[in-house]
């Protein structure tokens, strides 16, 4: 296997699956890249398009690795950095530098699967990463641990509470549909990506959100409820 690829494509998905996970499989086949994997409260995935590759030869080679390492690795490169499967290794290069990261066992690494939901129904509507991201600020802002989302019939709303302390944001947008689920904000912040994302839910149902970041890039969170005693 070898690839290569601009920095700033790879570097933040693979951020975003370090952020969830210690280790993964990583799969390159003919069509592109995918990693995949959950912790029993979070699932993520994440593709890549072998066209938003530089270069790209992969027959579907499969590589076990610890992405807080492969992430160090990849902070190091500016510009493009070409990825070699050396087998016990991964090699990492830009004609001035190389990094030579070693494999895990296969047998090792759980990479888990994801969830099968039924989306049919559910209430959706699209909002950029950063506008979310400032709405887990206000919820933070009250010193709050989690988060509701709630659907009103027409209007998203986000709200949260610790103590004496309240916040409610009718954020403007649109969506049919009447739902309230509460998740936990640490959790959800590992699933915000800088770009538009579909987002799907409903009352006490995992939290989908869907990212297009570009033709051929995209990636997938999903986060389980906090689901309340009665």
């Amino acid at each position: 296997m070898k690839v290569k690829i601009k920095c700033d494509k790879f570097s933040n998905l693979v951020s975003f699956l370090a952020n969830t996970l210690t280790d993964a499989v990583l799969n390159f086949d003919r069509k592109g890249f995918r990693c995949f994997g959950a912790d029993g409260v979070r699932a993520l995935e994440v593709s890549i398009d072998s066209s938003e590759f530089e270069e790209y030869n992969a027959k579907g080679e499969k590589y076990a690795v610890s992405l807080g390492q492969f992430e160090t690795i990849l902070k190091r490169f500016k510009g493009s950095v070409q990825i070699a499967g050396k087998d016990p290794d991964m090699v990492f290069s830009d004609g001035s530098r190389e990094f030579t990261l070693r494999t895990l066992d296969m047998k090792m690494v759980e990479a888990g699967e994801l969830p099968e939901l039924s989306l049919k129904g559910c209430p959706k509507f699209t909002i950029h990463g950063a506008e979310l991201m400032d709405y887990l600020k206000d919820a933070q802002t009250v010193e709050a641990d989690t988060v509701d989302f709630i659907g009103t019939g027409e209007k998203f709303c986000v709200g949260a509470e610790k103590d004496m302390f309240k916040v409610t944001v009718e954020t403007g947008i649109s969506v049919k549909g009447n739902f309230k689920s509460r998740y936990k904000i640490d959790y959800l912040k590992d699933g915000i990506l800088d770009g538009m994302a579909e987002v799907r839910l409903k009352s006490g149902y995992a939290l989908v959100i869907k990212y297009a970041l570009t033709k051929g890039i995209t990636a997938k969170y999903i986060l389980a409820p906090i689901v309340e005693d009665d």
